[in-house]
């Protein structure tokens, strides 16, 4: 019999296969583990307690923060004061979302609930996070806390604990959620309620339903109802109409492009006062009058609610409670009766319908009110009887593009009524059309509407009112519609934080809608288009008297703060982030600034140098981090080399000083003039001592290297040289006063120069993209060549320059040329001397390059003669 073998496989097919079954049961286990993360979950709203003020609900929370962090409306609400502690998180909050990988985006595209709680005394939220198969991470929480070595976060009884200050950060993973709350009474509770909370019907509808990627604010009606405002005009009743368990509802849509918003009231008719009932019985119908009014309009507010008497009848009451409105009416309707022979409900009532309206002309201040016209012979025998009465005269007419309209002279207390309503028509036109009554302080509102009408002229032409009218219900209770693009409205406050905000999206309408079981109201706008150049939301801010308009940032790629000098001895700092400005003023003399870098500037944001020859390097908070005293003083400001700050002295040196405090003189001549500042490039600083013949120092690793033999400048110069390294060579740039241009090349006067322009110049040289710039007295800009030529371009609409301002930055990777004459104009030019776009804007000096609302657009930041700071959006 043949003996079998049992041949073993070779050793690296063994391990391959190890290695595949093992892989393929990793493989296994993990996606069980994600599918059971993902079937075996419970409901976010479990975990939240009950009797919350409201609560912010989106199922995808990336998708629905994304657009409303780069809002410009937010810039604007965020730049009030007020608000200050709130932008320095909102910015960085955007900076995250800007740069988030699409990865990151995914993972945090979850649906969170967060509740707010609002108590007398006290204020808290519980956020819930549903991380659906992310959970499979989180379930294992407890095994991995361990692990964690995060300062300040500890775990104990199942949740995590993160100390901050004076506040506790609670973090409980459960299931498929995270529950995190600052508030340790609001976390107890929750621990306690989520294996009983029950979902109520309200809740299940709005938050567990349809699926949205926009933001949902809920509000329990119970909370509405005792809200001071709601519970003066409606009392006890209020929680009857909104019912105990309903939740009312927002969601809207934010870009900045549209806002489109939705507002859900649930109400219970049947609860409402015989009162009330009169208004909410009524279901919204499709109003006439937009068929009326002329393509001109800018805004109007049309009510198309319920008979003016039974309007009376609901609001009177209400407004009965801030003011005597039915003392005014019962003492309007004894004179109306003894004049006219009629009450005041037939003067008013007897031939009105539903709709009443007040628009507004383009081009016009004043208002036109509207009212429909249910009875044509009763408004006639009305106003036939006011033609009889002495008190009003409707003789007076006049005539307008060939018609003519009558006039009612009203008398007081017919004017004191509608004054109660912001209604002031002492003396009105008044026009029969279509309908509708029509008054208006202006004729020519009164011709206008007549005459487009006839045209076809109407509203429903007008592309803009189109736009926004596309998502409207047709049936509406309420309409307002707002043109910004043409004027403000007389009801907004052009001043107000809403107007600043609509101005944004200058053209919109707000519409409200009576239904079976609720009332809803909606809001769409467009926004409106802007110039590239525009200012910053925030912007302008206020300063005090600017000493040089030489406004400085901190060293990063991307600046927090501002710096500039006040009155020669106050430093003022502005916080990008907050907006909120700060001052240091306990120096001894007028002070000069430079942004500090390398180690110094790790930690230190500033080197201040004063007169008297003292140097402080100061924090971001503008707090002193280090002090250095001389006993000679300062000729000029200083300037930053490497990561010391070097300024020059009145004994003929130049002093050093570093972070540590520690210092070191470098002597260079007894009769030194050195008016301005050090100039640096790499390893080298030059310096100007002023003179009939002028000479320029050169400084290298803390040593003159030309003492005994200085670049000359045969006449006055003002400001410093211009220094840089091409190819290895060392090139000095110098004009001097006369308008003669020098260059050096190592040391040694370059061939062809100097240069003669045949201008007066107080402004030196910068240097750029392979050439010097400056600008003349004459606000001409020049820019020399190495090669012994040189252009030049006038500044448009500057005649002098006599203080100018020239600097070289990079903007966005590109060099450009920034300079400013007399005026308040300052314009950015290529190397070449091309018009940059955005440019001329408003200010003066050197300005600063920032992402102040870290939108990833780079903004402008100037120093203006009216004494404030404008931050310009520019491309």
């Amino acid at each position: 019999m043949e003996k079998i073998v049992n041949k073993r496989k070779p050793l690296p097919l063994r391990i391959f296969f190890g290695i595949l079954i093992f892989l393929s049961i990793l493989i296994v286990t993990v996606g069980a583990w994600i599918a059971y993360s993902t079937f075996n979950r419970i409901s976010p709203l479990k975990f939240i307690p009950e009797n919350y003020s409201a609560i912010i609900h989106t199922d995808r929370a990336y998708s629905a923060v994304e657009p409303l962090i780069g809002l410009k409306a937010a810039e604007t609400v965020l730049s009030e004061p007020s608000l200050s502690a709130v932008r320095g998180p909102y910015m960085q909050a955007r900076t995250f979302i800007n740069n988030a990988s699409p990865l990151v985006a995914k993972i945090v595209d979850r649906r969170i609930d967060t509740a707010i709680y609002i108590e007398e005394n006290d204020t808290g939220f519980v956020a819930v996070i549903d991380l659906g198969w992310l959970s499979c991470a989180t379930r294992l929480s407890s095994f991995a806390a361990g692990f964690l070595k995060v300062k300040n976060l500890t775990w104990g009884d199942g949740h995590f604990e993160y100390k901050t200050g004076e506040t506790t950060i609670y973090a409980k993973p459960y299931k498929n959620i995270v529950m995190i709350t600052s508030s340790r009474k609001l976390f107890d509770i929750s621990e306690q309620i989520f294996t009983d909370r029950i979902v109520t019907e309200s809740e299940h509808k709005e938050i567990e339903g349809e699926k949205i990627n926009t933001l949902k604010i809920l509000a329990p009606s119970m909370k509405i109802a005792r809200m001071k405002s709601f519970e003066n005009f409606y009392g006890q009743q209020a929680e009857k109409i909104l019912g105990k368990d309903n939740l009312s509802s927002i969601t809207f849509s934010i870009t900045n492009d549209i806002i489109h918003i939705n507002l859900n009231v649930p109400v219970n008719k049947s609860e409402c006062t015989a009162n009330l009932s009169e208004i909410l019985k009524f279901k919204s119908t499709k109003p006439r009058l937009p068929a009326f009014l002329t393509s001109d309009t800018q805004y109007y507010t049309l009510i198309n609610l319920a008979s003016l008497e039974q309007m009376k009848t609901s609001f009177f009451p209400m407004i009965q409670k801030t003011t005597d409105i039915e003392g005014t009416w019962k003492k309007a309707d004894s004179l109306c009766k003894s004049f006219f022979s009629l009450t005041l409900e037939e003067l008013l009532f007897s031939w009105t319908g539903n709709e009443i309206a007040a628009f507004g002309i383009e081009g016009s201040s004043d208002p036109v009110f509207a009212v429909q016209i249910k009875d044509e012979a009763k408004r006639a025998e009305v106003f036939d009887k006011l033609d009889d009465s002495i008190l009003i005269n409707t003789n007076t007419s006049l005539i307008v593009n060939g018609m003519r309209l009558p006039c009612l002279e009203l008398p007081g207390f017919i004017s004191g009524l509608l004054s109660m309503f912001n209604i002031n028509l002492p003396r009105p036109f008044y026009l029969v059309s279509n309908g509708y009554m029509y008054f208006s302080m202006s004729p020519q509102n009164l011709s206008s509407v007549f005459t487009h009408i006839n045209k076809n002229y109407i509203i429903s032409r007008n592309a803009n009112w189109r736009n926004v009218s596309a998502y409207s219900n047709p049936n509406t209770s309420l309409e307002l519609y707002y043109n910004l693009n043409r004027s403000m409205p007389f009801f907004l406050d052009n001043a107000s934080l809403s107007a600043k905000i609509l101005k944004l999206y200058g053209i919109g309408r707000f519409d409200v809608e009576i239904t079976e079981d609720s009332i809803q109201a909606s809001l769409y706008a467009n926004a409106v288009n802007q110039d590239d150049s525009h200012m910053l939301a925030g912007f302008p801010k206020a300063t005090g008297k600017i000493s040089d308009y030489n406004l400085i940032a901190d060293i990063d790629e991307d600046p927090e703060n501002l710096y500039w000098i006040e009155d020669d001895t106050k430093l003022k700092c502005l916080n990008l982030n907050s907006l909120d400005v700060k001052e240091a003023n306990d120096f001894n003399g007028k002070i000069y600034i430079a942004s500090a870098q390398g180690k110094a500037g790790k930690n230190n944001r500033l080197w201040v140098s004063t007169e008297n020859g003292d140097v402080y390097l100061l924090d971001k908070d503008l707090k002193k981090s280090k002090e250095f005293h001389t006993d000679t003083a300062f000729t000029a400001g200083g300037a930053v080399y490497k990561e010391s700050y070097v300024v020059p002295t009145k004994d003929g040196s130049i002093l050093f000083v570093d972070s540590n405090g520690n210092s070191e003189e470098v002597y260079i001549g007894p009769d030194l003039n050195i008016k301005s500042r050090p100039s640096v490039s790499e390893d080298y600083i030059a310096l100007y001592s002023r003179g009939f013949e002028g000479e320029i120092y050169l400084i290298k690793d803390r040593e003159c290297i030309n003492r005994n033999n200085p670049m000359i400048i045969d006449g006055i110069g003002f400001g410093s040289p211009a220094i840089t390294k091409i190819d290895g060579r060392v090139i000095v740039g110098f004009l001097t006063q006369k308008g003669e241009f020098y260059l050096f090349e190592n040391g040694n006067l370059a061939d062809g120069f100097p240069i003669e322009t045949g201008k007066v110049f107080t402004t030196n040289v910068v240097f750029g993209k392979n050439a010097f710039y400056t600008l003349s007295e004459d606000a001409v800009i020049y820019r020399f060549n190495l090669n012994r030529t040189f252009s030049c371009v006038k500044l448009p609409d500057i005649n002098t320059a006599k203080e100018a301002f020239i600097c070289s930055k990079v903007f966005e990777g590109s060099e450009g040329i920034y300079a400013s004459g007399d005026s308040n104009i300052i314009y950015g030019f290529t190397p070449e001397l091309e018009l940059l776009m955005s440019f001329p804007l408003a200010g003066r000096g050197v300005p600063v390059f920032a992402d102040v609302n870290k939108d990833k657009n780079t903004n402008c930041l100037v120093l203006s003669i009216s004494r404030e700071i404008n931050s310009w959006r520019i491309k």
